[in-house]
């Protein structure tokens, strides 16, 4: 008798700490599952921030493509072509560069650059 009077005083102990045992694994395992679940929104938040500044960038690209100032630019400068009214102005290179070689004065010697730079005054 004396044993199992006993044993009805322990049992609430014992019952008590194998509940608080079970509650505190399960409230582990949800800390667990939310820190996991954590991780991944920050990753996929970082994600979503990287992806937002592509589609930024590739709007304002868009855009300047779009523009009509870049498609004329464009169509000048790559199908030689022109709006109504232009006048097209050519120059040849190799008379701009025959002026400016005979603009220099014939006496003058040329120096190397790193004359130039580093021996002003000789």
């Amino acid at each position: 008798m004396q044993r199992f009077q006993i044993f009805l005083r322990w049992l609430p102990i014992v019952s008590l700490f194998c509940v608080g045992l079970l509650v505190g694994r399960e409230t582990w395992k949800r800390y667990e599952n939310y820190a996991q679940l954590r991780g991944r929104l920050d990753a996929l938040r970082a994600d979503m921030r990287i992806t937002a500044n592509e589609n930024r960038s590739i709007s304002k690209q868009i855009e300047w493509y779009n523009d009509p100032a870049h498609l004329e630019e464009k169509a000048k400068r790559e199908l030689n072509l022109k709006k109504e009214g232009e006048e097209v102005i050519i120059i040849d290179e190799r008379i701009v560069t025959t002026t400016t070689q005979s603009s220099s004065k014939p006496n003058e010697e040329k120096k190397p650059w790193w004359g130039v730079l580093f021996f002003r005054n000789e």
